[in-house]
């Protein structure tokens, strides 16, 4: 057999497996998909000015005080220079802080990936499969950290809640790299932004990674309205206003 036959089987058991998690559905529970909702809506995703793709979710809740648990559920669908990638995530997290209980980031289309984390004890084991390969390791789960994905929007709602709530610091768990981050969280002036069909009053929090920098444009309730990293040329901008 060649290793090019090879890697076509491959990816075709990836891409098999990838179908029965896309069927079987969430990662936490199914019952967590059940609930009130906190938030929906879509963002449109542009590079550098260029319109790229879009992201469509929905955030749950269920429970209340210290045994809330949220559900968070997300698809992307981007072009590139590799083709069009259709990216699926769950994220499940527990208490008033949001503290991760699983995720799930299924990629398909041009690349196909399948990444899980669940959590033991007090750390996620990653579970990593790709054409490339399979890959494990383990995370570490700080009191109070938070997962979130550099370029998926509707995950900053969890870190404008922390700040609402009094924090101007947090550690985000990175799925892409498996690493825990500092952010440092600072709010700058309000302002308004133009969403299709209405102007909206919005606040203004700057995100702060060691050298990198983000900004988050939120509403008066919480809600996530763009997200911004201008030196990497990456923004989401909410593309109607929430009913």
């Amino acid at each position: 057999m060649t290793r090019e036959t090879e890697r076509a089987g491959a990816k075709r058991g990836l891409m098999v497996s990838l179908a029965l998690l896309l069927a079987v559905g969430l990662p936490v529970g199914s019952t967590e998909a059940q609930g009130v909702l906190v938030d929906e809506g879509e963002f449109r995703l542009m590079v550098r000015g260029l319109e790229v793709g879009s992201e469509s979710f929905a955030i749950r809740r269920s429970g209340s005080g210290a045994e809330v648990r949220f559900t968070a559920q997300g698809r992307m669908v981007m072009e590139g220079p590799e083709g069009r990638v259709e990216i699926a995530t769950t994220l499940g997290a527990r208490g008033l802080a949001a503290e991760p209980t699983g995720y799930q980031r299924n990629v398909s289309g041009a690349r196909v990936e399948v990444v899980s984390l669940s959590l033991r004890g007090n750390r996620l084991v990653v579970r990593i499969s790709s054409d490339a390969g399979e890959e494990m390791r383990e995370i570490p789960v700080p009191p109070g950290g938070l997962l979130l994905e550099e370029t998926i929007a509707h995950q900053f709602h969890f870190l404008v809640a922390r700040y609402l709530a009094g924090d101007t610091r947090s550690q985000a768990i990175r799925p892409e790299t498996r690493a825990v981050s500092i952010l440092e969280l600072d709010e700058r002036d309000p302002t308004t932004i133009q969403t299709r069909g209405a102007r909206i009053a919005v606040r203004r929090l700057r995100v702060t990674e060691g050298s990198r920098v983000w900004e988050v444009w939120f509403d008066g309730r919480g809600r996530v309205m763009r997200l911004e990293n201008a030196v990497e040329g990456f923004r989401a901008e909410r593309v109607s206003p929430p009913s």
